[in-house]
């Protein structure tokens, strides 16, 4: 008998070359797709991330240098410090001849990621022997590996370990194929990625290898095995040695895994919120291992689990980790089990790995034809928002989008200090310095920013917010036809001269935390009426569309003569539409003043609301906010920032 581990191509009538050929590009162009969308909607719909989809995305576009030097907005030091990964360089290289820009790049590689690990499934699929002359269900099948929980959630936070992960599993499939030079292609360019993917080889090779000898009652037995694990331990071993010494690390391990001092920060606590959170939300990393369990007992041969049974030290490593994130085994961290489900599915299409002696009983196809598709479904995941992976995007937005960057980055001259949060860093982390971060805390010595610019989805705005409480800005904008916000005390024509197309609009969340170009919202009145009795408290230059609206002012009146003061809305060309007097509350007490009013086709010019009138002491206005009460037509004139 041959050595278990090397499996036969499939025998027997092929099918039609046709419907092969739709099921290989199923396989591959599904997930392509998929992966291509999610990331154009992560960067010109949903916002992007600076750390770390938009630091990858710069470090893979025409680099600069062979050590990888980091974009300014980063840290300027070398990546290599992070990470040994000189794939991104030559990925970069290819990058000379993509004619488009470095979003869409990196977009492709993550759908090549994607499409990729479809096309290893099926070709693994085909090996089977029950589905070997279905194409359909090979497709199916391969489509199901792509798409799993794990995958998945790794493309959500998008990074390079899923192509360590799928060299890892190309790397083992060519091995067990019996084609060597291959298989240490494949781990070259797993090395390439992260420095520590030799390792992650080794630990279910080095379990087959024990697996073998015990076996086969012999100390020689696998010794092709240990071979390539021995291989793969010391290359791996070398790049770990070679990125201390050249490149002094950046701390990552003892950020991540450690802390400071080591693992001061575990408690039972901690871990039982851990262990909780992946029994009831990491079901697409147990389900699957369930399976290949209950496989492993019917098939009375362990070898199917052992790739979980490996990456057991890896789980203990993140669930006991100091971030957060690591120890709930979110995003990326759990790459390694991409891994563990190739292998199951690898040896789903060994003969040998039943106990039966006659390997095609029906008994045996049956299990297989079973187990291998439950497999597969268990590590899809329902929780994964599948609506982000279908094209959200549209060529409009995203060329208005690149224009306004590339307006920002070469006119900022025009738009004094910036801050900027990571959805707009992330288009052009090279061209932004760390204090232009919204993240970056204010170190003393550096100017207040004069121009805020922000997503409208940003995963920050409680920052923007907080920006927007000491930011005195005349107005809130949208930058026309994207998904970008800006607001500055820098006049409109300034702003309008660095290439940017500007939209007055109102914001129900973030006005009453505003600075008026006449002061605060909260500050007295008293010391603000200076303009011949009148107060203008918003505007000028707001553009609302046709609809019927609810203006409401809080604020307390202190002086009796307030009384003569009025609210008033104002149109721009038609004067006064309609007022109300203050509304006073017992005591001094804070009291809202509301004032309803419908905006017809016909009216022309822009909109102010303003405190008028005589006497205007004593009178703090404590919040401002306009409703649309959801009547009338409306035209895109006018958008809301969504709240927290």
């Amino acid at each position: 008998m041959g050595m278990i581990w090397q499996t036969p191509e499939p025998t027997g009538p092929k099918g039609a070359l046709v419907v092969q050929g739709m099921a290989v590009s199923l396989s591959f162009l599904v997930p392509f797709l998929a992966g291509f969308s999610f990331v154009m909607n992560h960067f010109y719909v949903a916002g992007g991330y600076l750390h770390d989809s938009g630091w990858f995305a710069a470090l893979m576009w025409r680099p600069l240098d062979f050590n990888l030097t980091n974009p300014p907005v980063i840290d300027n030091n070398l990546f290599y410090s992070t990470h040994l990964s000189p794939i991104l360089y030559g990925i970069g290289l290819l990058s000379f001849f993509w004619p488009w820009g470095p979003i869409t790049w990196f977009a492709s590689f993550q759908g090549v990621i994607l499409g990729g690990s479809g096309l290893m499934a099926w070709i693994t699929v085909r090996r089977i022997p029950c589905f070997a002359e279905k194409p359909l269900w090979q497709a199916f099948l391969a489509l199901a590996f792509a798409f799993n929980g794990l995958a998945m959630f790794i493309l959500a936070y998008p990074h390079i370990e899923a192509l360590g992960a799928l060299m890892a599993c190309a790397c083992l499939a060519a091995f067990f194929s019996g084609k060597w030079r291959l298989a240490v292609l494949f781990l070259l360019i797993a090395l390439s990625v992260r420095e520590d993917m030799g390792f992650h080889v080794v630990a279910p090779l080095g379990l087959l290898w024990i697996w073998t000898m015990w076996s086969n009652r012999r100390v020689t037995a696998g010794s092709d095995v240990l071979a390539l694990l021995t291989l793969a331990f010391c290359l791996s071993l070398a790049a770990v040695l070679i990125r201390s010494w050249q490149f002094p690390a950046d701390g990552a391990f003892t950020r991540i895994y450690t802390g400071v001092p080591p693992y001061a920060h575990l408690t039972w606590s901690l871990m039982q919120e851990r262990l909780t959170l992946l029994f009831s939300q990491r079901l697409y990393l147990l389900q699957p291992a369930a399976v290949a369990l209950f496989a492993t007992i019917i098939w009375r041969n362990p070898v199917p689990i052992l790739g979980f049974v490996a990456y057991i030290p890896w789980s203990l490593l993140n669930l006991t980790a100091f971030s957060d994130a690591a120890g709930h085994m979110d995003v990326y961290y759990p790459f390694p089990f991409q891994i563990a489900i190739f292998w199951f599915l690898w040896w789903t299409g060994v003969p040998q790995i039943s106990h039966l002696v006659v390997t095609d009983t029906l008994r045996q196809q049956a299990s297989t034809k079973i187990l291998v598709p439950i497999f597969l479904i268990a590590g899809i995941s329902m929780s994964f928002p599948w609506s982000t992976i279908l094209p959200a995007w549209n060529g409009g937005v995203i060329r208005a989008t690149e224009e306004a960057a590339d307006n920002i980055v070469q006119n900022r001259h025009l738009l004094g200090p910036i801050k900027a949060d990571p959805a707009m860093l992330s288009l052009r982390p090279r061209a932004f310095l760390q204090e232009d971060d919204l993240d970056d805390p204010d170190i003393g010595n550096e100017p207040a920013p004069e121009t805020l610019i922000w997503h409208a989805n940003s995963i920050h705005f409680g920052k923007v917010q907080q920006h927007l409480e000491n930011f005195e800005a005349e107005m809130l904008y949208r930058i026309t036809d994207t998904p970008f916000y800006l607001a500055s005390h820098l006049p409109r024509a300034q702003l309008e001269s660095a290439g940017l197309a500007l939209r007055p609009m109102m914001d129900i969340n973030m006005l009453p935390l505003m600075k008026t170009r006449y002061g605060q919202v909260n500050a007295s009145i008293l010391d603000l009426a200076s303009n011949g009795g009148k107060h203008k408290l918003y505007g000028p230059g707001l553009v609302l569309p046709p609809g019927k609206y609810r203006l409401e002012m809080d604020m307390r009146i202190f002086d009796d003569h307030a009384d003569e003061a009025m609210v008033e809305v104002y149109n721009t060309q038609t004067g006064s539409i309609i007022s109300a007097p203050l509304q006073r509350g017992l005591g001094g007490s804070p009291a809202t003043t509301d004032i309803e009013f419908t905006i017809q086709r016909h009216h022309q010019g822009n909109w102010e609301f303003r405190v008028s009138g005589n006497n205007l002491h004593g009178i703090r206005i404590t919040g401002v906010w306009l409703r649309s009460l959801g009547q009338g037509d409306k035209t895109d004139a006018t958008e809301s920032v969504p709240g927290n």
